[in-house]
Order: structure tokens, then sequence, then C-alpha cells
């Protein structure tokens, strides 16, 4: 069934659904502002070499995989049939987009975006290309969410620069809904 919103009954269905929506709301936080406030506060990242690299490294997975996850989001706003997850997925994608511009700008200061290795690569593109909604859940909630969630908490804890252990405790607030 197609979603019509002008014939579909818009009452909240999925209270779960709807607190999660509501959360989002309460928990925006513009990563412009937020990264402008840890620059000002630290200066500019200034890390050893090995360090640096390692850190391009891990976030051009990250990186990329939050520009998939907010296409994917966005795929699956049409995907969905009901009017509450449509609201819980719009947030989503926003706080997909504001992830992705947040690393990429903080990983300009450290270099180029390297591509991510192949198998990497492969799984995001088929996650982003099925034309299943349950493949695509399944892809990005059990999945890429995971593992993003776990690197973004494990980065978060042995981080040097202390821009980046702020951010990604930003990041990681958005990531545990």
């Amino acid at each position: 069934m197609k979603f019509d919103p002008f014939s579909t009954n818009l009452s909240v269905i999925y209270t779960l659904l709807h607190r999660s929506y509501e959360a989002s709301k309460k928990q925006f936080w513009n990563d412009t502002e937020v990264l402008d406030k840890l620059i000002e506060k630290y200066g500019k990242p200034e890390l050893e070499e090995n360090y640096r690299r390692s850190l391009l490294n891990i976030f051009s997975v990250i990186y990329y995989g939050e520009i998939v996850a907010m296409i994917v989001s966005a795929q699956l706003l049409d995907m969905v049939e009901h009017f509450d997850a449509k609201k819980v997925l719009a947030a989503q994608v926003i706080e997909e987009a504001k992830h992705a511009t947040a690393f990429q700008r903080y990983l300009s200061y450290l270099g180029d975006i390297p591509q991510p290795n192949k198998y990497t690569k492969k799984i995001l593109l088929d996650i982003m290309n099925t034309k299943l909604l349950s493949l695509k859940l399944l892809g990005m909630q059990l999945l890429v969410e995971n593992i993003a969630f776990y690197l973004f908490t494990a980065v978060k804890d042995t981080a040097k620069d202390p821009i980046l252990k702020e951010l990604l405790r930003y990041v990681s607030i958005d990531e545990a809904k």
C-alpha cells in the first residue's frame, strides 16, 4: 500500500517510533556551531603523522558510511508505509547529513580522505542500490549502524585529539538512538 497523506489516518499508530522522533528533535545539535566552538577552544588539530594517517583510514569508512546512511535513510522514507516511520527517517536523514558534514570538515584538517577498501565500498553500494526494503533495513540498522556505533565508541574512548573526542560524543548520542 502506497502512502497517501490525504487519505491515511495520520494519528500516531506506533508510539515507539513517535517517541524516537520526539527524542531526535530534542537532541538536534548544529554540526557547524559545535565544530566552530571546538576549533576555537582547541585550535586546529595538529596530530602525529602516523596517528593522523590512521584516523584518516578509519574515518574514511565512517565518513562514506555516513553518506550512504543518509542516502539510504532518504530512500527508506519513500519505501515505508506509516507516517510514524517516515518522521523517524526524516530526522535520521538530517542526522546522517550532519555527521557526514562534521566528519568531512574535521577530516579536511587532517588531509585528503582516502577511499574505503573495496569490501567496505561493495557492502555500502549493495545496501544503497538494493531495491528490497528488508535488505536496506537489515544492512543499515543491523550492520552499518551497529558497526558505526562501536567504531565511534572505540575511537572516542582512545582519541588523542580533544576535538575528535568531543565531536564523537555528539555523534554517539545520535547513533545510540
